[in-house]
């Protein structure tokens, strides 16, 4: 109970409501001419960027790529934290990350969170 007081006190679901376009809306943007990047979607302060082989057809690499998994590596040497998910194409192909900051992260912390996934992917060397 006194978890959920301090989050409404603290108005936690609105500063999600309020700044949850900043999150979404500045991911899609800065990837949006990215190759493999076949959707960016979300709700909230929780969201999915999905990676394919080809944009076009939104066919998915091949699983033994692991193109998620080392997106995520990638990630956390640069100090970013991901979480990958895998098999949402067809229950096994398919690569994605997952982006969740905090809930209580203030407008500066979310446009810095925009500014650093978005600077990890597009550094990040997709296969070919």
């Amino acid at each position: 109970v006194a978890v959920l007081e301090a989050m409404s006190r603290e108005r936690v679901s609105q500063n999600v409501r309020d700044l949850s376009p900043v999150l979404i809306e500045g991911i899609r943007k800065g990837l949006s001419d990215h190759p493999h990047v076949g959707s960016v979607q979300g709700a909230g302060f929780m969201l999915g960027i999905e990676f394919v082989a080809d944009r076009g057809t939104r066919q998915p690499f091949d699983r033994k790529l692991k193109v998620a998994e080392r997106l995520l590596a990638h990630a956390l040497e640069e100090g970013v934290t991901l979480w990958p998910n895998v098999g949402q194409a067809d229950g096994v192909s398919g690569d994605l990350v997952m982006v969740g900051p905090p809930l209580n992260s203030t407008a500066a912390e979310v446009k810095e969170v925009v500014e650093r996934v978005v600077s990890v992917v597009r550094s990040f060397q997709m296969p070919s």
